[in-house]
C-alpha cells in the first residue's frame, strides 16, 4: 500500500516539474527537489519520518544583495508503523515568501555561499491533524553551500509555529531538515 502511494506522489511531483517548464520563459523560476527527515512532535513523543517532494521558487523582487522569492511545494512524509508498516503519515504543503541573500556570485566562478529566511503558511494533511487540513504559520531557514551556473544545493530547516491539539489531545508540532537541490535548466 505504501509503495503504491509513493509511486503516485512521485508521479505527481514529476508532472508538476515537467508542466512548470514553460514558465521559465516568463519568470525567473527554479524547480526544487528535496528530501530528508521530518519530525512530528506529540507532547514528549517524536515520530520521525522521511519526506521527499518537489517545489518551485519564483523570483519576485531582486535587490543589491539578493532577491525576494515566492516558494511553494509538496512533500509527502513516510514512516514505518508497527501496525501499518511503511505508510504515508502526512503531507506538507508550504507556501512562503523568502528573502535570499548573496546566493549568486558577482564573478564568473559560479560557486558561492548564501542563505535565506522565509515566512508563510504550512498546510499539513496528516493522521494526527484535528481537522482535514492543519493550516499554521511557518518559517524556513536555508543555508546554501553550493551555487552553480544553473542551480544550487542547500540545507533547509522548516518549523511550524505554535502548537495545536492532535486527535488524541496531545500538543502537535512539525519540523523538517531537508537537502534541497534546485536548477534553472
Amino acid at each position: 500500500m505504501g509503495t503504491d502511494i509513493a509511486r503516485k506522489i512521485g508521479l505527481i511531483v514529476a508532472i508538476i516539474v515537467v508542466l512548470s517548464q514553460p514558465t521559465f520563459a516568463l519568470l525567473d523560476t527554479e524547480p526544487e527537489i528535496f528530501f530528508g527527515p521530518a519530525f512530528t512532535s506529540l507532547d514528549k513523543d517524536v515520530e520521525v519520518g522521511f519526506g521527499f517532494g518537489g517545489g518551485m521558487k519564483i523570483d519576485m523582487l531582486p535587490f543589491a544583495g539578493g532577491t525576494i522569492q515566492f516558494c511553494g511545494g509538496l512533500m509527502p512524509v513516510f514512516a514505518v508503523d508497527s501496525t501499518d508498516g511503511f505508510t504515508m503519515t502526512q503531507a506538507h504543503i508550504p507556501l512562503t515568501v523568502v528573502i535570499a541573500f548573496l546566493e549568486r556570485p558577482l564573478n564568473d566562478d559560479r560557486l558561492g555561499l548564501g542563505g535565506s529566511i522565509g515566512f508563510g503558511i504550512m498546510n499539513t494533511l496528516g493522521r494526527y491533524s484535528p481537522s482535514a487540513v492543519d493550516m499554521r504559520p511557518c518559517f524556513t531557514i536555508d543555508l546554501t553551500f553550493g551555487i552553480f551556473e544553473r542551480g544550487a544545493l542547500m540545507f533547509r530547516y522548516t518549523a511550524v509555529v505554535g502548537d495545536k491539539t492532535s486527535t488524541d489531545g496531545r500538543a502537535l508540532s512539525y519540523q523538517s531538515l531537508l537537502v534541497v537541490g534546485s536548477t534553472t535548466w
